[in-house]
Order: structure tokens, then sequence, then C-alpha cells
């Protein structure tokens, strides 16, 4: 038969057969003659030292496999093989299945412990590379085209900062194997980045399937993954080529329009939706988890408290914990330091374990609605490790000062609640009074499970475990003193605003009369618009008697104030306008009243010195003067800031926790190669209000702040440019209240300009010019 004549002649090595004949090639009796033509002895010797390891039967029969593979392929003796043969093997297998051969590593092993493989190491350390250069991912790919693999290796090093190494290598694998190199296959000769549309779209149509040679094709699951990555790509270069004209010859439109990556955020839901349901579905394990847990974790803490009175060489303490586990068997490669480490090759991974418990021991949660409350306490039991207590409780403050003297007989460490509308207000107040410690969480933080019932009984037990475990962050409630400013400074803005309400519904009036008086005076509610009103008010209609009312600077505009008041306001329009001045100016005199308030608000709590001489010469300001010398901030957006942030910014340990808290930095959200852009989210819209303000008056100033705008705006949005420098003087303002002996200087509106080398800012126009297709010839100015 063909099948025995065939392997009669591997058996005799007259042949010497591929690796892929002998992955394909299935005969029974040939392995098993192929031991005992190839040295049974020797054999004998690999199947005694994988008894002696613990290997079973199976597991060791594969090895043994590897070795007659590797003796066809060589036409070696068991005894003549080399590390170098089994390397080969393992590369062929790597090529060709992106994995090493089934039992290979155990055969390795095998081979030096019977003394036929001298090798100092396990193959799976000999065969490691380490991490590849960025010109050796590229270099895989056999890219053709010079300048474009130089301008790929560009673009990976200037991402490989911001990536781990697997991401590098899958986005090498994007950009260059799914994209270049498949350009180049199908399209020889393009030198340039700019694809022709044709060339693109089929290039689109191909990376729907992946094909390989001899098998079906097959849907590419990433394929979103690579048109976003390509898009990312080009978008990069377009971006930094405002920066760096280096990059401008590469900055072309995008192959991959913003449509073609529209699935992206549908596969996103797909892959959230299926963490939900394998949520949902493990769930109802949850408790037997925590319980097994728990009480692995109380065991351990045993041992670990008997190891730490145990005496080095002395009799095992510990042995009254039950009996002595057999040692494990190690597998192969792999060690056990003394340290209790896991070892494997170069990579050690150490861990640490708390033996401490739970953070907080005595625990109380309030789910707050608007009349009631639901309380839930956890205090050590008895024999359970936790007792649980759930309580409702009203609103009124007599129930809560009932719910404090309760918490505080059961010794309650720490009471946590969330923020509810306002009605958490008289809780914290009130429990807070009563020398208890109170944190105000988050509502997005504590979120439950998806797929688990809701009901304020089951929030605030979750809200509970979730404490006890010190698994929350507080959030920033500010002492009373701040409260009360706060109130102050936020109930002059809501006045302001309705002042401003009036006052722009006395313009409408106007504007239905045809009386276009504020596009010449600049307030028409100063010295002279109150006037020109008042004579409407009272019947006055000639243009010329009405522009003879105008005081100071408006007399100069005489002619276009004759022209803005010529209309056609009637008794009716004078009806209504007459509305409004009264309560204008009651809202004048409570704002004038408020900012007295806040005035001796602020300087009660000052951290600064009285103001006069300083110790060190010069003049001592109170903090609000020294807010007031930053640009952009006046007077009342000083008092606006220090309501929000307070005067102690040990809450803050650095400017970074301020500015984030106020909401002008973006969040993090980094998953394999992709980092997407998030906005800044949702703050305190009355920080952000008056820094914003702030931002504005200063990106208009000249100063170092105006500057820095103006150089931000030429590539970001005006949004963007006006957050970062409200970061900018949120940061300034902790550096402020924290130093009260600090003082704001600016360093110039020509700062930047001091720092910029002549000759690389010369180099750079004359290129920038010369891409242009002009010739620059530069003389230089005469001393």
């Amino acid at each position: 038969m063909t099948t025995d004549g065939l392997g009669c002649l591997l058996l005799a090595r007259v042949v010497r057969p591929s690796y892929e004949f002998l992955q394909s090639y299935r005969t029974s009796g040939l392995y098993r003659h192929a031991k005992q033509e190839f040295g049974n002895e020797l054999f004998d010797k690999v199947r005694q030292a994988g008894l002696a390891r613990g290997m079973i039967p199976s597991h060791l029969s594969t090895a043994e496999n590897c070795l007659v593979k590797v003796a066809f392929r060589t036409g070696r003796d068991l005894d003549r093989l080399t590390a170098e043969h089994l390397i080969a093997y393992h590369e062929w297998s790597r090529r060709a299945f992106a994995k090493a051969p089934a039992g290979l590593h155990a055969a390795w092993d095998l081979m030096c412990d019977v003394g036929l493989l001298s090798a100092a190491l396990p193959l799976r350390r000999t065969v490691a590379r380490g991490q590849l250069s960025t010109a050796a991912m590229v270099d895989r790919y056999s890219i053709q085209c010079r300048p474009v693999r130089d301008v790929l290796v560009r673009y990976l090093e200037e991402r490989r900062p911001s990536l781990d190494y697997t991401s590098l290598q899958h986005l090498a694998s994007r950009l260059v194997g799914a994209f270049w190199a498949d350009i180049e296959k199908h399209h020889p000769g393009i030198d340039t980045l700019d694809l022709p549309a044709e060339v693109a779209e089929a290039w689109k149509e191909r990376i729907r399937f992946i094909t390989r040679e001899g098998k079906e094709p097959i849907p590419r699951q990433t394929r979103t993954a690579v048109l976003t990555g390509v898009r990312a790509f080009y978008l990069d270069i377009q971006q930094w080529a405002l920066e760096d004209p280096s990059w401008a010859a590469w900055a072309v439109p995008s192959p991959v329009r913003k449509a073609d990556t529209g699935g992206f955020t549908k596969v996103k839901k797909k892959v959230r939706a299926k963490m939900h349901q394998r949520v949902r579905g493990r769930l109802p394990r949850l408790p037997e988890l925590v319980d097994t847990t728990e009480a692995h974790h109380s065991t351990q803490k045993k041992l670990l408290a008997a190891a730490q009175v145990a005496t080095v060489g002395g009799p095992d303490s510990a042995s009254s914990y039950g009996p002595r586990a057999a040692p494990a068997r190690q597998r192969p490669g792999w060690a056990v330091d003394a340290g209790g480490s896991t070892v494997m090759g170069d990579q050690i991974e150490f861990s640490e374990l708390d033996p401490g418990g739970e953070l907080v021991a005595r625990v109380a949660a309030l789910d707050i609605a608007e009349a009631s409350a639901m309380v839930c306490t956890r205090v050590p039991g008895g024999r359970v490790r936790k007792r649980q207590e759930i309580r409702k409780t009203g609103a009124t403050t007599g129930a809560i000062l009932e719910l404090a003297d309760h918490l505080v007989c059961q010794g309650i460490e720490l009471v946590v609640m969330e923020s509810t509308s306002d009605y958490w207000r008289p809780f914290y107040y009130l429990l807070e009074d009563r020398g208890l410690s109170c944190w105000l969480v988050n509502a997005r933080s504590v979120r439950n499970v998806p797929g688990r019932p809701k009901t304020d009984k089951l929030d605030a037990v979750w809200l509970a475990k979730l404490a006890d475990r010190g698994m929350l962050r507080r959030s920033f409630v500010p002492p009373a003193p701040v409260r009360g400013l706060r109130d102050l400074t936020r109930a002059r803005a809501v006045l302001t605003a309705d002042r401003t309400a009036f006052k722009d519904r006395v313009e409408k009036v106007l504007e239905d009369a045809q009386i276009k008086l504020s596009c010449v005076a600049s307030d028409i509610f100063g010295v002279s618009g109150r006037a020109m009103l008042q004579a409407l008010i009272a019947g006055e209609r000639n243009p010329r008697d009405l522009a003879g009312l105008a005081r100071g600077r408006l007399q100069a505009k005489h002619e276009d104030l004759r022209d803005a008041l010529r209309g056609r306001f009637d008794a009716h329009h004078g009806y209504l306008i007459g509305l409004y001045p009264e309560d204008i100016d009651r809202l004048d005199a409570q704002i004038a009243d408020l900012s007295g308030h806040i005035e001796a608000a602020i300087a009660e709590p000052d951290p600064t010195r009285a103001p006069g001489p300083a110790p060190g010469g010069g003049e001592c300001l109170s903090l609000l003067e020294r807010l007031t010398e930053i640009p952009g901030v006046g007077v009342v957006t000083a008092q606006n800031i220090l309501a929000e942030t307070g005067f102690d910014m040990s809450v803050f340990p650095t400017p970074a926790h301020l500015a984030s808290r106020a909401k002008l930095t973006p969040r993090t959200v980094q998953s394999g190669a992709k980092n997407t852009a998030t906005g800044t989210g949702h703050g305190n819209p009355w920080l952000r209000r008056a820094l914003g303000n702030a931002a504005v008056t200063a990106g208009k100033s000249r100063s170092f702040l105006g500057a820095r705008y103006r150089r931000l705006v030429k590539r970001k949005p005006k949004k963007k440019a006006q957050t970062a420098l409200a970061r900018n003087i949120i940061e300034i303002v902790w550096q402020l209240i924290a130093d009260p002996d600090a003082r704001y200087h600016d360093l110039g509106a020509d700062w930047h300009e001091k720092r910029t080398d002549p000759d690389r800012r010369t180099h750079e126009l004359v290129h920038q010019l010369e891409r242009l297709g002009n010739t620059v010839t530069l003389i230089p100015n005469p001393a």
C-alpha cells in the first residue's frame, strides 16, 4: 500500500519530509515504530524523566511525538539532535500557526533532564526576543516605498510613548499590514499617501474579509478598528503639520471618511451589552463568591498571624489549622522563590495582601427622599462578620435628631449619603452638628449593578457595603462659614440675572417702538439714558428735546441720538416701560447690600495678614486684593471663586485636583490602542461661569495669559482655548490661596517671543516659503 510504503521510506530515512507534510500525514503506528528505530533506550530515558516530573501519559506522548517529527525532518537520532533543530521546528510553527507546537516545551525540558540537550534556559526564554523596535515592526511587512516606510516608522515613534507594547503592535499591524502592505500588494508603484479614490474604495472593500491561501474568506471583526486607526493616522499628521512643517508634505486628505467609521459606536454598544449580560448571568452567584472569599481571607489572616510569631527552623505553629498540604507539582519552566513570588522566565509578578480587613468597622448609609430616608447600619456582630439593621426615618428636625442619637449610641464612625437634590442638606448639617463624620457622595459613583432590583432599602444596603469596604470618594462640602458666603454670592448672581432680564424687557419695548437708543448709548440705564426714558414716559416725543437730555460724553453724539430717538413711541410703550424702573432700582439696592455682606464674610476667614507693611518690605495685601491682580479677575469674580473653592486648599492636594473639581480637565478614556477624546463634563456651574468670564477677559488683555490664549486659539477651537485659560487661572488661584505670602507676577505678553530661537524661527519661515515655490534670499539688517 502507498501509506505503508511511504512509512517505510520515512523509517529508512530515504526521504526527509517537511514539517508541513508531517503536520498533515496521519498513519497508525508510525511514531511507535519510529521510537524503536531511532533509539528505543533513549526514548525510555525520556519517558522515565517525564514520569518523574509527574506528566500525564497524553502530555508525555505528545512531547515524544514532537521529538520524532524533528528526527524525521533532520534525519538524525535522538542523541544527535541539537537546540537549533528544536528551535527551527518552533519557528516554523510560529510562522504557520502563530503558536508553538504542542508538547515542544515539555520535550525541550525532558531532553535537558536526560542530558541529551545542554541548554541553560527553558525554550520559552531561549526563543524570547524582547520588544521589537518600531522600525522592526514596520520592516516585518517588507514595505517597498522607502519614504512611506519612514513616515510610518516616524508616526509610530511619536505614538509609542503613549501606548503599551501590545497596543503599539496592534496599531502597527493595522497601519502597516492591513493598510499600506495591502495597498502595495494590489496597487504596486504608489509612493504617496494621497490615494486615488478608486484605490481607496477598493482597499475598503478588501478589508471586509480576511483571506488566506486555500481557505474561504472570513469576515474581519476588526474592520472598524482598522478604518479608525487609518483615519486617526491621517488626521494626526494634519494636526502635527500645523506645529511642525516637516510633516506638511504628508498632510493629505484621509481616504477614510467619518461616515466609514460610523459603526464603531454600535460595536462598542454591543460589547457593552455583552458585558452587562455576563454580569447579570453571574450576579446570582455573587453572594456565594463573597462568602467564600471572606472565609478564605479569614483563614489566610490566621495563617499569617501564626507565621509571624513562628521562629525560623522551629516547629510548625500553623499546624493547628489543619494538616499540611503536599507541595504542589511545579510546571516546567516555573519556580517559586522563598518569598512566595511566582517566577516564569524573566517575568516576576509580586502581589500583596492587606490583612487589615474592612477600612471602616461601623458605617451608616442613608438613601434620602423628600419626606423620609432609609437608613442601613453595619456594625461588627458576634458570630457573623457584620450585623446589619435597616430602618426608615422621617425628614423632620425631630426625626433627624433622634436618628443622630441612635447612630451615636451605635458608635457609628462614618455616615454616607447620596447627593439627592437638596434633600441631603438637613441630614448632613444636623448629623454633623451632633459630632458624626458625614460623607456626601456622588450618585454616579454608587450606581447599583445593572439588572438588579432597585428599591430604597436595597440602595441603602448597597451604599453601606461600598462604604465599609472603602470604595467611595467623598464630595467637597465646605465648612459653615464658606457655605454662608456661597449662599450670598449665588443670591447676588440670581438677582443680577433678574436685573438683566428687566433691562432686556425695556430694550425690547424700545425696539418695538423703533427707538434705537442702545445703538448710540452703551448703557441705556445710565444718567442720560434714565433721563430720556423718564421723558418718554412723561409724554415727550420730540427727538431734538430728548437728545438735549444727554450728559457727559454722550453730548458729542447729538445728531446720532436725534436719529435714534425718532420712532413710533406711544402711550402703550410708555406704560410698559414704566413698570420696570422701580424693580431695577430695588434690585440695584439689594445687590449693593449683598456685596457689602459678601465683603464682610470674606474678610473674616481671610488667612492673609492684615493689610499694611509686610515684614520683608512692600505692602501686604488681602487675599481678595491678591486675586484681583490676576488678569481678567475682578472683585466680583474673585468673590465668586472664593465662595466656591473655600479658603482651605488642603482639601485639594495639588492645583490639578482643584482644576479637576471645576471640570476643566478632560477625562481619560483609554482602551487598547484607542484613546477616546472626551469633554470636561458638567462641573460646578457657578465656578465655571466665574472662571469662563475671567478667561474671556484675560484673553483680550496684553499679558502672559492673553498671549497664551492667542497662541492656543491658532490651533484649537475658541471654546477649548478659553477652557485651557480658565484652568491656568484656577491653578494660579490655588497657589495664591495656599500661600498667604504669594503674589501674582505677570511674565509679560512677549515671554514666549523672548524664548524663541531666532535662527530656528527663521529656518521654519524660509522652509515654508520654499515649499510654496518661492526662492528666499536673506539680507540681514546692518548693525
